[in-house]
């Protein structure tokens, strides 16, 4: 996916790829990195609704907010001729495909993480057209990893009704430097980064599908898998009773939107098991609230 025009902002490996369609929100800012060249940020919000278990419409799950930062010169000059013409503003539809990036940071105490999309190369990359008619929101993340933790969760929700959903934690490692080993002129640093990305399986032939495969070692710890997933806010307390503000990935109800590259080893020793499981600094899997089986209840959507 990634292609040779993707300029600034440092390239990414095609195994982490995003799709947004929302509106711009503010009016985006033309500014200059440190090497002096134009780039353009702005924010898009992205609404959320979504059928709930009976099958109705809910309208009142919070909106997924990202930041996108566009560093491809074509890209650029056509966002300042989009503004000088009056034909980009606040509120206006906006299609942005490209690679993601997460970073974190406290606000008024509470830890938050920040999601930054940067658009591939090309026109189509990045668009503020109205969308056709009948075209929904799209807030597609196509994520490929390791499987770091996953499991298996039943139970009565607290309205009565049975819950059944899978949470798997899939780690995706990100090379900057990997057009410098492409030209040979990488010095030989280190810089690769692990972003976790925590999914949640809830569709219930997607749940018996993946259920089934656990019981026969097919996805689990150690898996190399490909996931299609929606980004969604989460709001919630930690072990230590501090508040975080994060992000979940709800995977799609689509019979492809798990894949199993590799299935985990039929045994894996304790040492390998540790290395794999998300560090607790990265990643929601190490408190899910004031205590794990609370917070689950928590986020059970009925």
């Amino acid at each position: 996916m990634a292609d040779e025009n993707t300029q600034g902002g440092g390239a990414r490996k095609p195994d982490a790829f995003a799709t947004i369609q929302g509106y711009v929100q503010g009016t985006p800012e033309i500014k200059q990195t440190r090497e002096g060249k134009d780039f353009v940020s702005m924010r898009v919000r992205v609404p959320n609704s979504q059928k709930d278990a009976d099958g109705n419409w809910r309208n009142d799950i919070p909106s997924t907010f990202v930041n996108v930062g566009v560093f491809n010169p074509g890209q650029v000059a056509d966002v300042k001729k989009g503004l000088e013409a009056g034909a980009i503003k606040e509120g206006g539809p906006v299609r942005v495909e490209g690679y993601p990036k997460r970073d974190t940071y406290t606000k008024d105490g509470v830890q938050r993480e920040s999601w930054s999309i940067t658009p591939r190369g090309g026109q189509s990359a990045l668009s503020f057209e109205t969308p056709e008619k009948g075209k929904g929101m799209a807030n597609e993340f196509e994520i490929r990893g390791a499987v770091g933790k996953m499991e298996y969760h039943e139970g009565e929700g607290r309205n009565g009704k049975p819950y059944k959903f899978v949470t798997m934690s899939v780690a995706h490692t990100d090379d900057p430097d990997w057009r410098a080993k492409k030209a040979g002129t990488h010095t030989g640093e280190d810089r690769t980064k692990t972003t976790w990305y925590d999914t949640r399986i809830s569709s219930p032939k997607n749940v018996e599908a993946v259920k089934a495969q656990m019981d026969a070692g097919q996805i689990g710890v150690g898996a190399i898998v490909s996931v299609k997933a929606a980004m969604k806010p989460e709001t919630w307390t930690d072990k230590e009773g501090k508040k975080r503000e994060t992000m979940s990935f709800d995977v799609k109800p689509f019979d492809d939107a798990i894949s199993v590259i590799r299935a985990p080893k039929p045994k894996q020793n304790a040492a390998e098991q540790e290395s794999a499981t998300p560090p607790a600094a990265d990643t929601k899997a190490k408190g899910k609230g004031k205590s794990k089986s609370k917070r689950i209840d928590d986020e059970i959507p009925f």
